[in-house]
């Protein structure tokens, strides 16, 4: 990581390290440990909180706070766990997973984050073939009716500012 990490110094960049299962950053306090030798103007973090409900959930206020001037980004996206005969996540919609995005929110206006939410949310997406950062499955082709992704997205974005608004008249 060393290396790496002088590598880029010569650039006006920022290596961004995402908080992932199955990593040795699945969560806000392995980032930082991981990370807080280094200059937060060089290297940071990009939240992810539907990889946490997976592996290495926790507060999401105690999160944001302990990342700091660490946190570089945010994924939006929400997963459910699910038992048939064994355990398993699947994707779900931003409003109905165990992430509770008013929570999140709530926790990044805490810490006055002003950087971007990207929008990770798969719940019905069909991408054939694609495979995440670690192998996991993407989406799965499946014979329920799916909304087109300019639909979703835009519903998606519609539910995010109606908690950013709810949150900020909360805060207020």
């Amino acid at each position: 990581l060393n290396a790496f990490i002088q590598s880029i110094q010569p650039f006006k960049v920022k290596a961004l390290f995402e908080i992932h299962f199955k990593t040795l950053i699945a969560s806000p306090s392995m980032a930082y440990l991981l990370l807080k030798e280094f200059d937060p103007m060089k290297v940071g973090v990009i939240h992810d909180a539907g990889n946490m409900i997976i592996e290495g959930k926790e507060d999401w206020k105690t999160g944001v706070e302990i990342l700091g001037g660490y946190l570089g980004h945010v994924h939006v996206k929400n997963i459910s766990w699910q038992k048939a005969d064994k355990w398993s996540w699947r994707w779900d919609d931003l409003e109905t997973g165990m992430v509770d995005w008013e929570e999140v929110l709530t926790a990044l206006f805490s810490v006055a984050y002003e950087g971007y939410l990207s929008n990770e949310n798969l719940k019905d997406v069909v991408l054939p073939g694609a495979t995440g950062f670690i192998g996991e499955e993407l989406s799965k082709s499946s014979n329920k009716p799916f909304s087109s992704i300019g639909k979703k997205l835009t519903q998606d974005l519609q539910y995010l500012k109606a908690l950013e608004q709810k949150v900020r008249t909360t805060k207020e």
